[in-house]
């Protein structure tokens, strides 16, 4: 008789294999290595997840496969419609952040524009004397 063990993982249980075999889940999830949990999910049979951590690796109730079992597959489907979202957002940000940067450019230059125009005004001697306190 051929038995089959399938481990379903929560928050708290040791990961007890891979890379990161003393830790558990939630540590994991703190690193920011979501991205191998899922690798996990899909490509080993014996390995599944409770439905949080399913939902906080971004794996939805649609794309949840049959345990025991594994679907390389649909693990790259997923990484790659992650990586476009997440690009989107970063290129949106990184956007916003060049909009916020020149406008704080454009504000320095104003800034030392009127700065360097009082500045001309006066002879050396006098910003001498001011910067000693005469």
């Amino acid at each position: 008789m051929d038995v089959v063990t399938l481990r379903i993982l929560t928050e708290k249980s040791v990961m007890g294999f891979g890379q990161f075999k003393d830790m558990t889940v939630r540590h994991v999830i703190d690193l920011r290595r979501g991205q191998y949990l899922r690798w996990c999910y899909y490509n080993m049979s014996g390995i599944s997840f409770n439905e949080q951590v399913l939902k906080e690796i971004h794996i939805f109730e649609k794309e949840y496969i049959k345990k025991p079992g594994i679907d390389p597959g649909q693990e790259i489907k997923i990484r790659d419609i992650l990586a476009k979202v997440f690009l989107a957002t970063a290129g949106e940000a990184a956007y916003c952040a060049g909009k916020n940067r020149i406008k704080k450019l454009r504000r320095v230059d104003r800034i030392n524009k009127d700065y360097s125009n009082k500045i001309a005004y006066y002879k050396k001697s006098v910003l001498q004397a001011r910067n000693r306190g005469h």
